[in-house]
């Protein structure tokens, strides 16, 4: 069984190759023990982003084929993997797409212009998310 994850593991790196220069590496803050990580993506597609943000956080993703665009992310310092999934928030929404929660936990990517028109459940909370953008009005 191992053989074939070896297998997987190579056939990802090579598509991350293919697709521009791409890699996150972990580590941990000796200070305060929390994981923290380094993004650098060079030139990728959204999709090669997205995969190395759910390894990150453990989080599901969904999105389809529309799904197209290259950016390009770098962190010279290390941050915690939920500023990692707010930084691809940040991409996603510069590529006209946005991120929705499923019932079951996974996060749906979708053009923001469906979002605007769908009924998507909002939860009024007193406290601002951590780490996400936000338009001042």
């Amino acid at each position: 069984m191992s053989g074939i994850l070896n297998v997987v593991a190579f056939n990802l790196l090579a598509a991350w190759l293919a697709a521009g220069t791409a890699g996150a590496q972990a580590g941990s803050d000796a200070s305060s023990g929390e994981e923290l990580v380094r993004l650098e993506f060079h030139d990728v597609e959204l999709s090669v982003l997205i995969d190395a943000v759910a390894r990150l956080t453990k989080t599901n993703f969904i999105y389809d084929d529309r799904l197209r665009g290259r950016v390009t992310i770098l962190t010279p310092t290390a941050i915690p993997p939920e500023q990692a999934y707010a930084l691809l928030e940040s991409a996603l929404q510069m590529k006209g797409f946005t991120t929705v929660a499923t019932p079951g936990g996974a996060i749906k990517v979708i053009p923001s212009r469906e979002a605007r028109g769908s009924a998507l459940e909002t939860v009024r909370d007193a406290d601002p998310p951590p780490s996400r953008n936000r338009s001042e009005r």
